[in-house]
C-alpha cells in the first residue's frame, strides 16, 4: 500500500488524511509547520473593531481567516467585500456564515458546468485580477495575514495607489517532530519506499528539508527530493523545483483534487 505523507498542520490534516484511508492509500500525517495565534492580537484586534476604516479586507489563507474571526464581536459588516486566495478560504468563510450572495467576495475561483473549481492559480496575481482598483484607488485595503509571507500583493496595490494596512492573526513557525514521528519517516525510508508526499504551502518547504536533515542528513533529504510530491498551486511547485525537487504532480487546489492525483 502506497504510503501519503501529508505535511499539513496538525489540526488541519486529519480531513486529508481520511480521504487518503478511504481512496484505499495509507496517510501518515508528518506536519512540516505548526500554526498558533498571533504573539500580540493588539493590532488585530483593533482593526477588526474599527472595519468601517476599510474598502475590502483581504485574507491570505484559511488560517488568516480563522484566527481573525474568532476575535470579531458580532456578524461580518454586510457592506464590507472580502477578497481571499482559493476555495479553502471560501469554505472556511461559508463555515463562519459569510457566503455570497449575502456577502460580496472576490476570489479566483471560478465555477465550471460540474460545479467544481477551474484548475487555474489561486494566488495573489489572480487575486488582484478579480479587483476593482478605480473603487479602491485612495481607500485602505486590510491584508490579515500571518507572520512573514509574501508583499507582492500588498506592493501592487500601493503602487496602483491603493492604501494597505495590514495585520497578522496567526505566526507560522516549523514544527519540531516528536520520537514517534521521526521513527515513521525512518522506517519509509528503511523499507526504500519513495513515499508521495502532500505539500500545500511554500512555506512549508525548507521547514520540510530542514527537519528531514535533522533527522537523518543529507541522505534522508536527498530520498526526500526524489521521492513524488503532490502539490495543489504552481507557485508551490515553482518553489519545490527550485529546491532541487523534480517529481512534482500538480493537481490544482481542494482535497478532491489532491486525492483524485494520488490514485
Amino acid at each position: 500500500m502506497t504510503t501519503v505523507v501529508i505535511t499539513r498542520p496538525a489540526a488541519q490534516a486529519a480531513a486529508l488524511a481520511q480521504h487518503v484511508a478511504a481512496a484505499g492509500l495509507e496517510p501518515l500525517i508528518f506536519p512540516a509547520m505548526a500554526i498558533a495565534p498571533t504573539a500580540d492580537p493588539t493590532a488585530l484586534l483593533d482593526a477588526l473593531s474599527h472595519l468601517d476604516r476599510y474598502r475590502l479586507v483581504i485574507f491570505v489563507s484559511p488560517n488568516a481567516i480563522t484566527h481573525a474571526l474568532e476575535h470579531l464581536q458580532g456578524p461580518w459588516p454586510l457592506n464590507l467585500p472580502i477578497g481571499v486566495m482559493g476555495p479553502g478560504s471560501l469554505e472556511t468563510l461559508a463555515a463562519h456564515g459569510i457566503a455570497a450572495p449575502a456577502y460580496r467576495l472576490y476570489s479566483p475561483v471560478q465555477s465550471t458546468a460540474t460545479g467544481q473549481a477551474s484548475p487555474q492559480r489561486f494566488d495573489s496575481e489572480s487575486l488582484l485580477q478579480q479587483l476593482d482598483i478605480d473603487a479602491l484607488r485612495g481607500n485602505i485595503v486590510l491584508i490579515i495575514k500571518g507572520n512573514g509571507g509574501r508583499p507582492w500583493l500588498a506592493e501592487r496595490l500601493m503602487e496602483m495607489e491603493v492604501k494597505v494596512a495590514q495585520v497578522e492573526s496567526y505566526q507560522r513557525k516549523r514544527h519540531l517532530p516528536d520520537e514517534q514521528q521521526k521513527q515513521a519517516i525512518l522506517n519509509l525510508r528503511a523499507r526504500n519506499e519513495r513515499a508521495t508526499w502532500v505539500v500545500t504551502s511554500s512555506e512549508a518547504i525548507d521547514d520540510l528539508i530542514q527537519s528531514l536533515e535533522e533527522i537523518g542528513g543529507q541522505p534522508l533529504v536527498d530520498w526526500l527530493k526524489t521521492s513524488r510530491w503532490v502539490v495543489p498551486h504552481q507557485r508551490i511547485a515553482e518553489n519545490a523545483t527550485a529546491r532541487g525537487i523534480r517529481n512534482i504532480d500538480l493537481c490544482g487546489a481542494g482535497d478532491a483534487r489532491i486525492v483524485e492525483a494520488l490514485k
